[in-house]
């Protein structure tokens, strides 16, 4: 078990920033810091087990849950102004609370020597509400910004006439807060070691589609991340 405390950054005590809705809306908003911003705490509990379940099989399995209290969020604001529209205030806060939990079941078989398989799966889940006595805060971080499932298997290879390689094949389910797609992703790599100075490495990295999106930026601009697939080679010389 463990606590964390985040204390609030310049940034969020002192902002005045003014941003469009968007192109038809004349009402503009402004972010205001809150100098009274109290500070974010966390508290974690974590827990995990490994075991060699035969000769040549390890398992580890790990699990946390954090509960997170104080979270800084967005309070909407109404003021009038001289200029005859309203004008629309976000004052930052601490109206928002919540807890993260999950865990990760691993396993590594050495089906040999020179060839060894490993595998993990992971489950992730978030939930953030307003806290008592905070309806109507908006969150600044959205729960559901990180996959709820995660799943790895890799194969390598080593040892085999100066040859070296290996296959990953990774699952990652889709962001449920924003358009972010599961995706199914394939890496490789062959190496040969052509002697103790010099080593040959070919890889592939994404190679079941072109590109694929990973990642999303939120704001008033949203920016969706694309990783396209890579081919290349390494040439590395040690001395």
């Amino acid at each position: 078990m463990s606590r964390a405390v985040r204390t609030p950054s310049v940034y969020e005590t002192s902002i005045r920033l003014t941003v469009p809705l968007g192109e038809n809306i004349p009402l503009p908003v402004t972010l205001v810091g809150n100098p009274q911003l109290g500070s974010e705490s966390l508290l974690a509990y974590e827990a995990g087990y490994r075991a060699q379940a035969a000769k040549r099989v390890w398992l580890d399995v790990a699990g946390f849950y954090n509960r997170y209290r104080h979270v800084v969020s967005q309070y909407p604001l109404v003021m009038p102004s001289a200029g005859g529209l309203p004008q629309m205030l976000l004052q930052l806060s601490n109206g928002m609370g919540g807890q993260a939990y999950g865990g990760e079941l691993s396993a590594s078989f050495a089906a040999s020597d020179f060839w060894q398989l490993q595998g993990s799966y992971s489950l992730f889940g978030d939930v953030l509400r307003p806290a008592h006595g905070a309806a109507g805060t908006q969150a600044i971080f959205v729960a559901g910004q990180t996959p709820r499932h995660q799943f790895q298997i890799r194969s390598s290879f080593t040892a085999l006439n100066n040859f070296d390689g290996d296959v990953n094949v990774f699952y990652v389910s889709n962001w449920s807060a924003y358009a972010v797609p599961s995706l199914t992703r394939l890496d490789s790599r062959v190496g040969w070691k052509a002697n103790e100075h010099a080593r040959f490495d070919f890889v592939v990295q994404n190679a079941l589609q072109p590109r694929h999106t990973e990642f999303f930026s939120p704001g008033f601009m949203g920016n969706t991340e694309e990783v396209k697939r890579a081919v290349f080679g390494k040439i590395t010389f040690q001395f």
